[in-house]
């Protein structure tokens, strides 16, 4: 899962939100910034990913 791929306390917040996003039927992926923070994306019904945010 995301939130096992960062050693920093941030993990649990991203973690926490892609589970709400998750559980509100909203088909969403968090991803590591490679240390600029997260990335956002979202996925359509044809599994088309749309970025939607990024947190430095």
């Amino acid at each position: 899962m995301y939130g096992d791929s960062i050693g920093d306390s941030s993990s649990g917040t991203c973690s926490e939100l892609q589970q709400k996003l998750i559980d509100s039927g909203i088909t969403a992926t968090l991803e590591d910034g490679g240390g600029c923070g997260w990335w956002l994306y979202f996925s359509d019904i044809d599994g088309n990913r749309y970025f939607a945010a990024e947190d430095k």
